[in-house]
């Protein structure tokens, strides 16, 4: 019995420590979140991003092709307080915009999910997979410089999440004008698709009845 209750004591002892050691993870990567954001308020246009690890270097150019997709300004962090763990999400912050993660499930190349950041399974690079039309996809191999069509096969290469970036209003006050202007800014397309449609809808509207009288002043005369 008493070895029973040293036990509970030794584990709780352990799980104690774990959760501190956790705590002050979080609290020293939370710390350098801020000092980020603070010297990037202070010196936003800071050119000075460089890195030790090539793997933030391709993290980064990956980050850059899909923002260039999605029309967002990628910012490069402050070279001395970002982490390797941390650096997506300071990436984002930095930027202007959001993340979400998402699995990559069955034959996924094949719909439109945007623009995506993900990871060679093997060594955990970085990539960017980018539309190339309506189903189809590229990988972007930004580390080794490779441009890949995705197929069954590479898509088994690659882990099974990834990151989807999406953008998020400025941080100002937004007229009407600038707010439809961020709803539609990729669908200008489709847009004006519908435009088209609603206008040749009106026209065959109107066009109806007027061939309507001519068969009926031909058929039936006054």
């Amino acid at each position: 019995m008493i070895s029973g209750i040293n036990n509970n004591i030794e584990f709780a002892e352990a799980e104690e420590r774990k959760r501190l050691q956790q705590k002050a993870e979080h609290d020293s990567a939370v710390m350098r979140d801020s000092l980020t954001r603070f010297i990037n308020i202070l010196n936003p246009h800071d050119e000075s991003f460089t890195s030790d690890d090539a793997d933030d270097d391709a993290l980064f150019m990956a980050c850059s092709l899909i923002g260039k997709y999605l029309g967002i300004e990628i910012h490069k962090p402050a070279k001395s307080f970002a982490s390797h763990s941390n650096r997506m999400d300071i990436i984002a912050r930095t930027s202007g915009f959001r993340v979400r993660q998402v699995a990559l499930k069955d034959e996924w190349w094949h719909d439109d999910n945007g623009p995506l950041l993900a990871c060679i399974e093997e060594d955990k690079r970085p990539v960017a997979l980018i539309p190339a039309s309506p189903g189809r996809y590229r990988l972007h191999d930004v580390k080794n410089g490779i441009i890949t069509e995705i197929n069954s096969k590479v898509a088994k290469t690659i882990a099974p999440f990834a990151q989807m970036f999406y953008r998020s209003f400025p941080q100002k006050i937004l007229k009407g004008k600038e707010i439809i202007k961020f709803a539609f800014w990729k669908c200008k397309g489709e847009l004006w698709i519908v435009i088209t449609m609603s206008l040749c809808g009106s026209i065959l509207g109107l066009i109806t009845p007027i061939v309507a009288g001519i068969v009926f002043d031909t058929v039936i005369p006054d």
